[in-house]
């Protein structure tokens, strides 16, 4: 607040009147002062008003005598009403502060808020960012559940068994070829579907180990006979195709599983029951190729294509799926070796026998 003081002037006498009297005023709204105005009246006994403001007051004072009683009377006249407007003027100097007071706290709360608010918007992007770090990712993959030992050895033990079902298969296509045996390949391949779901039907708490282990031998030695023709037409138009076909499978096999392990963990698991029902529809193509290829003696191309490119397609899902299943099966102390042994077998025998086909077709 600015200090105002008022100094009346009349017939060449002048004294201050009280220092607050030109707040007053101003908080009245009577006249618009500033500092150090004088009040002067124009001619005795008219009414007062502010020198370089423009703006008369409201009030007049009356008829005075000249001399120290013309003072005497502007004292007796404005006193008073000075007296309430400077109690009017302090409350509102304090509602005044009050509001000042609010604006500078919630100009100071803003003024909080906004680095908090940044600090949290900055805090979730860090946050963002290391959920999608790498190393955040590989420990939410299924990968990070082959960290302990004995998981680690229960998939190679599974691969070992897998390993062995296709040495025996390969052993069945070697000697159908020596000894000429070969039949055609769907007698077999059909043939084999009965130890499949023979060995599907068995559990190791049920079911005796040989007993499984020749379910698993006799499936792999129909699989080696129904895939021998195949091999050896392969071998007749280029001996290279046998090796590119198997290392194909491999490398297919190997990028669809580890495309699996860094997948979010149980994420292929929900897929089982769609793969089942491509399953049900590729079985049926199959058969229907069968038929056609059996009464007319040509497999139709949407058949064959779809058998041969859909079916490999499937088999990559597969791998990611078993990869999966095989993991959590021993996680949730479930472990079954020889059948899940038998699952990478039926994977890898699909995809070399699809490879093969297509690396043929395209020599021949």
């Amino acid at each position: 607040m600015h200090a105002f003081q008022f100094q009346v002037q009349f017939q060449n006498r002048s004294t201050m009147l009280c220092p607050r009297v030109g707040q007053a005023v101003r908080a009245t709204g009577l006249v618009r002062l500033q500092a150090r105005h004088i009040i002067t009246p124009a001619t005795p006994g008219s009414s007062v008003h502010a020198t370089r403001t423009g703006v008369s007051m409201f009030h007049a004072f009356p008829r005075m005598a000249s001399g120290p009683r013309a003072v005497t009377s502007i004292h007796a006249f404005l006193l008073p009403t000075l007296k309430q407007q400077c109690a009017c003027l302090g409350t509102a100097t304090s509602a005044l502060a009050r509001v000042r007071t609010a604006r500078n706290r919630n100009a100071k709360a803003e003024e909080t808020v906004a680095p908090t608010t940044s600090t949290q918007s900055q805090y979730l992007k860090s946050k963002d960012d290391e959920d999608n770090s790498l190393d955040a990712r590989l420990d939410r993959s299924q990968l990070a559940t082959l960290d302990d030992k004995p998981t680690q050895k229960y998939v190679a033990k599974v691969f070992r068994e897998a390993g062995s079902t296709v040495g025996v298969a390969t052993a069945a296509a070697v000697g159908s070829m020596v000894t000429g045996l070969m039949v055609s390949p769907f007698i077999p391949m059909l043939a084999g579907l009965v130890p499949l779901f023979m060995f599907y039907q068995t559990a190791p708490g049920t079911h005796s180990t040989a007993y499984r282990y020749g379910l698993v031998g006799t499936f792999a030695a129909l699989q080696g006979m129904s895939i021998a023709p195949l091999v050896s037409v392969a071998l007749a138009v280029n001996p290279m195709l046998i090796p590119m076909a198997l290392g194909g499978t491999v490398l297919v096999f190997g990028g669809a599983s580890l495309a699996a392990l860094l997948a979010p963990r149980q994420s292929m698991l929900r897929f089982g029951t769609i793969l089942g029902g491509a399953s049900a529809v590729l079985f049926g193509f199959s058969l229907l190729a069968i038929g056609q290829y059996t009464f007319m003696g040509a497999v139709s191309p949407i058949f064959f294509n779809f058998t041969l490119y859909g079916g490999l397609a499937l088999m990559c899902a597969f791998v990611g799926y078993d990869t999966h299943r095989i993991i959590e099966d021993y996680k949730e102390n479930s472990p079954d070796p020889l059948r899940h042994g038998m699952d990478v077998f039926v994977n890898f025998i699909g995809i070399f026998r699809r490879l093969l086909y297509i690396l043929l077709m395209r020599d021949e």
